[in-house]
């Protein structure tokens, strides 16, 4: 590895990165009907809890899910377009 080479080109990404988000999100709501609280509001105490603990930890990964795809397509894209950054400084101009 070249300690001069851009970070992104050093781990060499691939160029493409798919996501079925329609899926990802059909999913999601299908998991959140079979386990949502409101379903289980006359169950006993110990079903209404787990149902509480299911439906926060499927609301959780679905979060994490789609911040996950997010970062990869944009990490995809700076592979693909590569990102300019400039050594200029902008400057600034004070009225007097």
């Amino acid at each position: 590895m070249n300690l001069n080479q851009k970070p992104l080109r050093a781990v060499r990404p691939a160029a493409r990165f798919a996501v079925d988000a329609a899926a990802l999100e059909a999913r999601y709501h299908e998991l959140q009907r079979e386990v949502h609280p409101d379903r289980f509001a006359a169950a006993p105490d110990p079903e209404r809890r787990a149902s509480m603990q299911l439906a926060t930890r499927v609301n959780e990964a679905y979060q994490i899910l789609k911040v996950a795809f997010a970062a990869g397509r944009l990490y995809s894209a700076i592979a693909r377009r590569g990102i300019r950054s400039s050594r200029r400084t902008p400057r600034c101009r004070l009225s007097s």
